[in-house]
């Protein structure tokens, strides 16, 4: 499949164009239906999950805290770099990161991510595992069967 990159970088701009405001949509808007996406998709029985558009990550943040599985990882990413960077800052003032069984890695831009690899390297004493990365949703660097929960709000 061709990728338009062109309409992918207009895509990024428009939501990092929203960035600041989005927040406060999300929390007022979209939470409860975020919680109902975590629900009927089975992400809180899944232990291997994809979520693309994460935004802020504030329903990611919820969801890692109140409803995935230990030993589960989840990779959340975000075609633009403002959504990415507010998702960064929420999630190190968040309780996720104060919880010593959870942690966080933000993955610098790649073509293919080996997803096997990432989850090996990580200290045993860590129960869920959350990796974060720029992504395009229309051509993501993981291979073909790496999830048993792919996650998308939009």
């Amino acid at each position: 499949m061709e990728v338009n990159h062109k309409a992918c970088d207009r895509n990024g701009r428009m939501w990092g164009d929203i960035s600041d405001t989005y927040e406060t949509i999300q929390e007022n808007v979209t939470m409860q239906s975020s919680m109902i996406l975590y629900s009927l998709t089975r992400a809180k029985d899944s232990h291997k999950i994809c979520e693309v558009g994460a935004g802020w990550g504030l329903a990611s943040r919820m969801f890692i805290s109140d409803m995935m599985k230990e030993d589960s990882y989840y990779f959340a990413s975000d075609i633009s770099e403002k959504m990415n960077d507010k998702f960064k800052e929420g999630f190190a003032k968040s309780d996720c990161s104060l919880n010593k069984k959870t942690e966080y890695n933000w993955l610098e831009d790649s073509d293919k991510i080996d997803v096997i690899d990432k989850v090996s390297k990580w200290d045993e004493s860590i129960r869920k595992k959350i990796f974060h990365h720029k992504a395009n949703n229309e051509c993501l660097p993981y291979t073909e069967e790496s999830f048993d929960c792919y996650l998308a709000s939009l």
